[in-house]
This record gives C-alpha cells, sequence and structure tokens, in this order.
C-alpha cells in the first residue's frame, strides 16, 4: 500500500464513510470518529484505533512516513466501543498519554532505525486541541488537615519538585502545575495524595477524628440488647436461621401464602422471603427432633418481609421476636412473656382469648400493651406440627418489635 500525495490530514470521518482496517475488516464510520486521511483525502487509518489496510507496510515497502500523535482519550474509547476493536493502539490512547514526550518518542525511533537507514530530513509539527495545563491551588492548610502533619510550604515543594510537579508559593497556598504524564491528577485532593505517598504513610501520626457527639445506641437498639439479655437469662437459646423458605412453608405454618419472591434463588427451597419467624423455628425443632435432641427453648430475633403497601416501593420490613419451648416446657410461655414484659417495662399489658392462623383455636392469647395488639401466645396447632414432622407440644410467643 502507499500514500497518495505527500500530506497527511486529520478531519472526522463522514457519515458512512467506509475503511478497511489492518485486520481485514470493512468498517463503516460515522461523524463522531476521527480518520488519518492521505493527500487524496481518501482515509487511510482510523485516528487513534487501527491503521488502514491500503497502506499497510509489505516486503516491497522502501519508504516510510512516521506519523506520531496524542489522540483524545474520550473520542478514542468512544470510536472503539462502537466499533466493537479493541487494539494495542486504542488501549492505550484511550487510557491518555503523554503529549509532550512525542520528540523524544521520535528521537528514539530514528535511533533505533540505525544508521543504515536513511533519514530525510524535516518535521511537520502540527498542533491541535491539547490538553491544557491548568495549575491546581494547593492549600497548605487542607494538606495539613487531611494528612494530619504540620508540612509548610517549602516542605511542600520539596516533595513535589522530584516528581515533575511544579509548585510556585502565592500567599499561603501553592499553584502546582500537573506533568504532563499524570493525566489523572486533576484536583486539589489528588496532588495531596501525591504528597502523602512521597512524605510517606508511615510518619503520618495516628489520630482520633474529633466530634462533638459521641456514638451511642438508638432505643430500638438498646430494646433489641435487652430482649436477648432476658431471653438468654431465662435460660433460651437464640437461633438464626437464614431468612428465605421454601415454597409451601408459610401454608405449612398456617399462615398466609403471599411471601415475597426471591428474583433469583439459589435453590428453589430458598425461594420465598419470609413473612414470619414462624416456620424458620419449627424446621429448626423438627431438624433437632430428628437428631433426638427433644425440649428446647429457643427464639430468634429478626426481620420479616411482607408485601409492600400500594404507596411502598420496597417491601415491607418489620422486626419480630419468637419464641418457642417444646415438650414440657410449653406451659412456661406465660411466664417468658410475663418476664420480658416486666424487663421492658409493660405494667398494664391484657392476656385476651384470640386463634389467630396457625396456633391452636383455644389454647391461644392475644397481648395487647395499652390496648395496641402486640402480639400472640400459645400453642401450635397439632396440625402444622404435624406438616413440620415435630411430635411434641410446642408453645409459642409472638412479637412485633416495630
Amino acid at each position: 500500500g502507499c500514500v497518495t500525495g505527500s500530506e497527511f490530514k486529520v478531519r472526522w470521518a463522514a457519515d458512512g464513510e467506509e475503511i478497511v482496517t489492518l485486520d481485514g475488516v470493512a468498517r463503516s464510520l460515522t461523524e463522531q470518529d476521527g480518520v488519518v486521511a492521505d493527500g487524496s483525502d481518501l482515509p487511510i487509518g482510523i485516528a487513534g484505533v487501527m491503521g488502514g489496510v491500503s497502506t499497510e507496510i509489505s516486503e516491497s515497502t522502501s519508504t516510510v512516513a512516521l506519523e506520531m500523535a496524542w489522540w483524545n482519550p474520550a473520542a478514542i474509547a468512544k470510536t472503539s466501543r462502537r466499533l466493537g476493536l479493541r487494539s494495542e493502539a486504542s488501549a492505550r490512547f484511550e487510557r491518555g498519554t503523554d503529549p509532550e514526550i512525542i520528540d523524544m518518542a521520535m528521537q528514539r525511533f530514528c535511533e533505533l532505525l540505525g544508521p543504515e537507514a536513511f533519514l530525510s530530513p524535516g518535521i511537520i509539527d502540527t498542533k491541535g486541541h491539547l490538553p491544557a495545563g491548568d495549575k491546581i491551588k494547593v492549600r497548605v492548610s487542607r494538606v495539613n488537615g487531611i494528612l494530619g502533619t504540620d508540612l509548610d510550604q517549602k516542605d511542600i515543594l520539596r516533595i513535589l519538585d522530584p516528581i515533575g510537579f511544579k509548585g510556585e508559593s502565592v500567599d499561603q497556598d501553592i499553584d502546582v502545575k500537573v506533568p504532563s504524564f499524570r493525566p489523572d491528577t486533576s484536583s486539589e485532593i489528588d496532588v495531596i495524595e501525591e504528597i502523602a505517598r512521597i512524605y510517606g504513610y508511615e510518619r503520618i501520626v495516628k489520630t482520633v477524628p474529633k466530634s462533638k457527639t459521641f456514638g451511642s445506641l438508638t432505643l430500638k437498639q438498646s430494646d433489641c440488647r435487652l430482649i436477648r439479655t432476658t431471653m438468654v437469662g431465662l435460660g433460651l437459646d437464640e437461633a438464626m436461621p437464614i431468612p428465605f423458605l421454601a415454597p409451601g412453608e408459610l401454608e405449612n405454618a398456617g399462615l398466609e401464602s403471599d411471601g415475597i419472591k426471591v428474583a433469583n434463588p439459589l435453590v428453589a427451597e430458598e425461594s420465598i422471603m419470609r413473612s414470619s419467624l414462624r416456620p424458620g423455628l419449627l424446621k429448626t425443632l423438627a431438624y433437632n427432633e430428628s437428631h433426638r435432641l427433644t425440649g428446647l427453648r429457643l427464639f430468634e430475633l429478626g426481620h420479616v418481609y411482607r408485601q409492600p403497601d400500594k404507596f411502598q416501593a420496597l417491601p415491607d420490613e418489620r422486626e419480630q421476636l419468637v419464641s418457642i419451648l417444646a415438650g414440657s416446657e410449653a406451659g412456661e410461655i406465660v411466664k417468658i412473656w410475663s418476664a420480658l414484659a416486666d424487663a421492658l417495662g409493660f405494667d398494664d399489658y391484657e392476656l385476651l382469648t384470640d386463634s389467630p392462623p396457625g396456633f391452636h383455636a383455644t389454647r391461644t392469647s392475644r397481648i395487647e400493651v395499652q390496648g395496641v395488639t402486640v402480639g400472640f401466645l400459645g400453642e401450635i396447632d397439632p396440625s402444622v406440627l404435624s406438616l413440620f414432622e415435630v411430635n411434641e407440644r410446642v408453645a409459642c410467643l409472638e412479637v412485633d418489635i416495630d
């Protein structure tokens, strides 16, 4: 291949203009793609991405024209992605290159050709829209505030100069000119990072952040800790089943089958978000009973997930406490609630006859505190226990923490 005419042009491609690149593929260009064209205005390469096959060097090539350029990283990345053409050139230019190194690279190229090559003297240097070498204002107070150091202007200038960052003192600040080979440095905090790196992280003294306020638990966090402490003190063990259920387990527990489905469950047995803690604890009871561990006293304090209301974007997430006593321990469930109510300061609660789903029809009470229903306690329906393959008598305390 050869170049027509004795000039190179850099221009935007015409919409629909085609070029066959070095990989032998004909590519259609748009007005947002840059090209290098020859004297007849024919494209001989996609700027910063890949050259054209029309000017490919072959065994018969005797004269080579060297083109060296700096290309805008964003434009190269956009063209490369649109064409699906990833090359060494595009990988280099889209990350940003040093526009000031072109002369040095050209001299190195000529040196590598060796004395046998015939070099035609003459350089054509055309400068387009190079990145502006703006200065970054670096505040000495900001440097010391971020790093916890006590550096002055001279210290900072002494740190930056060896790595190519040229600084000039302006009042109490420093105007820093970023070297062209560091396009990743664009703001004050970037320069401060360089100062910290050269100064030495190991020399930065550890300090405790200053704060006018002190951390503390919220009222709900304090209540949850109190609940756990109380339940453990009453001889119960905390269980932590996974928050997912298998299809049908909510119905087996006597609850509504409107659980939220997981979009991408790992297994089918974990495809429903729990709307109650009861099924998980009943499964735990069944597992332990199958291993001859009976008479368990368990509790769980965790989140349940219910279908959102009409104007809610996310599921209704609430915190719930469920405790179960199995076997001969079942009769103590009222004592468990009484001790918990005392710990939480509930003096005026009432136990009213009720029969919520999943509980025994005649051995269950509704818990009301100041006229508000906060939960239920009673025995689990025998038909529910049968579906979970639990053969013991089981009592349950269920409280809505929220």
